[in-house]
């Protein structure tokens, strides 16, 4: 379905949805510890993001990507499973590629080429912020390390 050579920046390990618990998990345990009742700033920033990804998690079971065909044709809200098939390789890729860039291109050759963004952009943009935020604000390695990973590495 598509080329080769990867479109992906960032060969970071994606997180699954048992790790993103475990993390909002931390999260929230590491903001109600009583290690962090002097920076208000931070112990919040750490519930919204746990918040966020919470929410996200029951939210969305794959992530909804607006197809653009060839023919100019546009499918909104298509899940991105459905929109890549069975083709693991090219779904955890075009995956990856889409919480990098919000974009990522898909067939060719044989196959019809597809160009996919994300739909609903704005909320990931603004749970990408909330995350990008409390990663700064923490002083604490671990968790700004795992954040960091959330976010793909950024």
């Amino acid at each position: 379905m598509a080329t080769q050579k990867s479109t992906n920046t960032t060969p970071t390990r994606q997180m699954g949805p048992a790790e993103m618990s475990g993390l909002a998990r931390r999260l929230q345990a590491r903001a109600d510890s009583v290690l962090l009742r002097d920076q208000p700033e931070q112990q919040s920033d750490m519930r919204a993001a746990a918040r966020l990804i919470e929410r996200l998690l029951r939210t969305s079971t794959d992530i909804l990507v607006n197809i653009v065909g060839e023919d100019g044709t546009t499918k909104r809200s298509v899940p991105l499973r459905e929109a890549i098939g069975d083709d693991d390789v090219e779904y955890d890729d075009c995956r990856k590629t889409l919480l990098a860039d919000g974009r990522c291109t898909t067939g060719g050759g044989a196959a019809p080429l597809y160009h996919l963004t994300l739909a609903g952009t704005e909320e990931l943009a603004r749970l990408r912020a909330e995350i990008r935020r409390a990663a700064d604000s923490t002083e604490d390695e671990s968790t700004e390390r795992y954040l960091r990973e959330l976010l793909g590495g950024a």
